[in-house]
């Protein structure tokens, strides 16, 4: 379709043509625009298209969808507009099935145009269907690396505790490490001293010890000691020594490794695109006409809803509701985790320091995203006569219908031969979930774990359903079963439920039922208020093969921050009574608790205390138990400031302007900073926020660069003791680009003074310098002088 204008005069056009083809070939590359992902769409102009049009020549500027494609040649002739097939192509028109080389606008089906004569201009309204646009990509993807830090120091946490009943346990847990930027020792032991009867003691137990090196720039680490080996859902880990090198994408947890969701869209004019994900806003930006991908990386874990919204440059919105199925195990396109070890099991752990198998073994893992919806896995582990393979694969289908995982391995010793089978299914949404997985092995099949341990299950299997209705609550029903080797299967039956009645009643209740002995069953009922101040009341009764057990406990819980905590519980089965009395407090120095336990006439108690002590540079600190990363913030000597992380003040600088921060999360960004709303007027913040990011289980120095300074009216005369002339101007130490003037009677007002100044003065034509400290004194704004400069 073609508006009606009328047809403009040949000498018009002629005069008008020239012009146009002079400013054309002066002004050529202004039209030719630079292609790129979002805008796709321009062209240049082609001069070498000489196919002859019928009536006047034109050259227009083209706009398509309202998006301008620069200048092409035309032909007008009897009110319609004609080009060729080839700058139709250049325009980015698919390929036009004619053998004619050329074609009017109005021969396209679907198509309209608006010509202008006065602005030599065509504005073109095409479906998508005629038009060969490239596809605009917007990644919604974190992409940011990060560089941790560590200051070298050292660490020590401790768990003492002392149990008093017929005999007295003197228990202890700590854990030491040595840390800096190249890495971290860290090594864990117990001890256990019982006395009136020491045929239990263990005075001391080594669990593990181990040196780590992380390669942030890569995502791996380095263990070198005490290690786990790494597995997969249906193989088995195993504790030893040695060397173990593996990825850890928790060293860039700004660089997702899930799957990403892409959304797919069109838009006829230039839109703005709004992305939502279960009613959240993701993502609002421009897109050109065209065809258009969101990659997004929802942090939905199973079915989710998407909403794209997208709103035309005429204003009309247009809203495409979209279902997908996502899981966070699974791995991204192209992304390859693995894990290798290298040493020897260890054996009797917690009972001995260094009891060690003497064959050595090899563990590796493999993960790799074949694609967003599918991630294939394998492991293997080799040691003195024995091999073990396995293969995995976990999949969503297309059709989104859950998580599909399926694995087979086979072991081979010098004797036999045995294999392992594995399915498992998950699916789940806002209101309803379920999971079943089953594994079965031959009597054959062997692996490192039972070389040294009991053999793995002939079958193990378990079945989960679960649905949330919004006045019932939540159901649960669950299966599990498992037969070990050579022995009878035993299964197990349950049913839970869950309600929430306002924001303070909690009800629950379950059934467990072993489904091979009638008297192996178990019924539960619960009932929790909440009171103000973390306080609350909880009352069960269950009933088991002994009989009926009634409960009551109530309980202060303590937060971060510290405080006293407290929780005393009193149950009854039978003839037996249970009595138990717990407190806590907790500071940032150190965690205390103590509590009595009795039952019947057997009475007990218990005192115990936790905390840490820790080390950078000259510095010694006590704080609670620091079980990650831990920041020593400096202000540079001044005390008393206030210290904030994440927005909360969690402590103040001691007198040295030192305060240990225990709770930083490590390879993540920790904001800390200055609370300035009490600062004294005397200090000066070079910088009131600092990002750390410190190494793994380590200590990292933070340092607000902090000024104290003075405040002084200052009076300056020269080297015969007469005042220096008013509009002098003064430099104060170095700070070249903040010169003071000096106005009547020699006086200058200094709020930036320290403890010693150095004074440079220009007057006149004439130059001179001093030094002076500044005095002890009780005033806010003292007067100092008449101070004498003398020349330089």
């Amino acid at each position: 379709m073609v508006s009606d204008n009328p047809t403009p005069s040949n000498r018009f056009h002629h005069h008008y043509l020239a012009d146009i083809s002079l400013l054309c070939v002066m002004f050529y590359p202004l039209f030719v625009i630079a292609q790129s992902d979002i805008t796709s769409t321009t062209v240049e102009y082609v001069f070498n298209d000489t196919t002859p049009l019928s009536g006047t020549e034109l050259y227009l500027e083209v706009t398509i969808n309202q998006t301008h494609f620069g200048i092409a040649r035309f032909g007008y002739d009897n009110g319609r507009l004609c080009t060729t097939t080839e700058t139709l192509k250049q325009l980015r028109f698919k390929a036009i099935k004619t053998h004619a080389k050329t074609i009017c606008l109005d021969e396209l089906t679907g198509l309209s145009y608006h010509y202008d004569p006065n602005q030599q201009a065509v504005a073109i309204h095409s479906p998508l269907s005629l038009l060969e646009l490239g596809s605009t990509t917007i990644e919604l993807i974190p992409s940011e690396q990060v560089q941790a830090k560590s200051s070298s120091g050292a660490l020590l946490n401790y768990d003492l505790r002392v149990v008093k009943n017929k005999t007295t346990v003197l228990s202890s847990f700590s854990e030491l490490r040595l840390f800096n930027q190249q890495g971290l020792f860290s090594t864990t032991q117990q001890t256990q001293n019982t006395f009136g009867h020491s045929e239990f003691s263990q005075p001391f137990i080594r669990l593990d010890t181990t040196w780590r090196s992380s390669f942030e720039d890569k995502k791996l680490f380095l263990n070198i000691g005490d290690t786990i080996t790494r597995s997969l859902t249906w193989s088995r880990a195993t504790r030893i020594a040695g060397l173990q090198i593996a990825t850890d994408f928790s060293l860039q947890p700004y660089i997702p490794t899930a799957p990403l969701i892409a959304f797919y869209g069109s838009a006829t004019l230039p839109s703005n695109v709004e992305l939502y994900i279960d009613g959240i806003k993701r993502y609002s930006g421009e897109v050109p006409i065209g065809h258009f991908t969101l990659n997004s990386l929802p942090s939905v874990n199973g079915e989710g809803n998407a909403q794209i919204i997208l709103t035309d440059s005429l204003g009309r919105a247009n809203v495409q509701n979209i279902s997908f199925y996502n899981d966070q195990t699974l791995l991204r396109e192209g992304i390859f985790d693995w894990s290798t070890e290298f040493g020897v099991v260890r054996e009797n752990y917690a009972l001995r320091s260094f009891d060690y198998a003497n064959s050595p073994i090899a563990s590796t893992t493999l993960r790799y995203g074949m694609n967003n919806h599918f991630t294939a896995s394998a492991h293997s582990e080799l040691t003195t006569d024995l091999i073990n393979l396995g293969i995995e694969g976990d999949w969503i289908p297309k059709m989104g219908g859950g998580t599909i995982s399926t694995a087979v391995a086979v072991s081979s010793d010098l004797n036999s031969q045995g294999w392992l089978y594995y399915a498992s299914y998950y699916w789940s949404n806002n209101h309803f979930n379920f999971g079943a997985s089953a594994t079965t092995t031959t009597s054959k099949y062997q692996d490192i774990a039972a070389t040294y341990s009991s053999p793995p299950y002939a079958f193990n299997g378990n079945t989960t359903i679960g649905y949330h209705f919004e006045t019932l609550g939540n159901i649960n029903l669950s299966y599990l079963g498992f037969r070990p080797q050579h022995d009878h299967a035993i299964h197990y039956l349950g049913v839970s439920w869950y309600k929430s009645l306002g924001d303070n009643l909690y009800l629950s209740a379950s059934m467990n039922k072993k489904l091979n002995d009638d008297k192996e069953s178990l019924f539960y009922l619960a009932a929790t208020l909440l009171f103000e101040n973390n306080k609350s009341i909880r009352m069960t009764s269950q009933h088991n093969k002994d009989g009926f057990l009634h409960q009551i406990n109530t309980n202060k819980s303590i937060t971060n921050e510290g405080g006293l905590g407290w929780d005393i519980t009193a149950s009854k089965q039978g003839d037996e009574s249970h009595h138990q009395i717990d407190i806590r407090y907790l500071t940032d120095k150190i965690d205390v608790s103590a509590g009595m336990n009795k039952i019947n006439q057997m009475n007990s108690q218990y005192l115990g205390a936790s905390g840490a002590i820790a080390t950078i540079g000259n510095g010694l600190f006590i704080s609670k138990s620091i079980m990650n990363s831990f920041a020593i913030v400096s202000t540079n000597g001044i005390s008393h400031i206030p210290i904030k992380l994440e927005n909360s003040i969690v402590g103040i600088t001691d007198d040295d302007g030192l305060l240990l921060i225990p709770s930083l999360n490590s390879y993540q960004k920790n904001i800390l900073a200055l609370d300035s709303t009490d600062l004294p007027a005397n200090i000066q913040v070079k910088q009131s926020s600092i990002q750390v990011i410190p190494k793994y289980h380590s200590g990292v120095l933070a340092t607000f660069e902090l000024l104290k300074t003075h405040s002084a009216l200052v009076i300056l005369s020269d080297a015969e003791g007469r005042l220096l002339p008013a509009g002098s101007l003064v430099q104060l130490n170095d700070q070249k680009e903040n010169l003071i003037t000096i106005g009547y009677d020699g006086m200058a007002y200094f709020d930036t003074l320290q403890e010693s100044n150095t004074l440079f003065i220009n007057y006149g034509k004439e130059q001179c310098s001093l030094t002076f400290h500044y005095p002890k004194t009780e005033e806010l704004i003292p007067q100092i002088g008449p101070l004498r400069c003398h020349s330089e």
